[in-house]
């Protein structure tokens, strides 16, 4: 497109863009609780996903060595401890192996995920300097690497290692230091209008939304939004 001929430099979000083309992790991990028939509704999911994610916000539970299966491990064994403990699910041993299999469904579903994702990551590497920018838990390169992707990120920033996270205007600045290039050269793909589009379209980068379902007045929000990864290659 001609609207990015002057892009030297590409910019990624990861989780929920390139893990899982666009679909946000709440929802991933719903479909797998619906997908191993666990008993809660979704807004009692919904709870427990929150009360998760602002657990492993606030606390170090995840080691700069884990790979994303002990990350979900992580947080499914406190989604799951959170529904006993509401009353949502019984405290028995079949409830209690839940975790495990949470995190092995969504495992094998990114890793089918990242083997569509790796052509467009192989093609894009070749033609721009990409870089990576994620709200994670100081693993994300373990991630990465255990995936088999790190090598195509000549930098890999990880917000908790930095101390800085997404929407921060302050951690764009670093990438595009890294990336020695100034903003309006950059493209910024991710998967979220507040983290990814709306914060580096206003430092002046192009921008391209990642969203598997669009809606006709949401067509402004980025330079261009796609509802495919593999769409990349077409485009760029």
């Amino acid at each position: 497109m001609d609207k990015f001929r002057h892009i030297k430099g590409i910019i990624f979000d990861y989780g929920g863009t390139i893990d899982t083309n666009g679909h946000y992790w709440g929802e991933v991990l719903w479909n797998a609780y619906c997908r191993l028939g666990i008993e809660v509704s979704y807004e009692q999911f919904w709870d427990a996903y929150v009360y998760g994610e602002r657990t492993m916000g606030k606390m170090p539970l995840v080691k700069p060595e884990d790979d994303f299966y002990q990350t979900l491990l992580i947080k499914t064994k406190l989604e799951i401890g959170y529904l006993i403990e509401h009353g949502f699910l019984p405290d028995t041993g079949l409830v209690h192996s839940y975790p495990e299999k949470i995190s092995s469904v969504c495992d094998r579903h990114v890793k089918e995920i990242l083997s569509q994702a790796c052509p467009v990551l192989e093609y894009l590497a070749a033609k721009y300097p990409l870089m990576l920018i994620s709200n994670f838990y100081g693993n994300v390169k373990q991630v990465l690497t255990t995936y088999g992707i790190d090598h195509y990120f000549t930098h890999i920033i990880d917000s908790t290692l930095v101390n800085c996270r997404k929407p921060d205007p302050a951690i764009f600045y670093h990438a595009f230091e890294k990336l020695g290039l100034p903003a309006d050269e950059i493209l910024m793909i991710g998967d979220t209008l507040k983290n990814d589009i709306h914060p580096a379209r206003s430092l002046g980068c192009k921008t391209i939304w990642v969203k598997p379902e669009i809606n006709g007045d949401e067509l402004d929000e980025a330079d261009t939004t796609i509802t495919n990864f593999a769409t990349l290659q077409q485009i760029l």
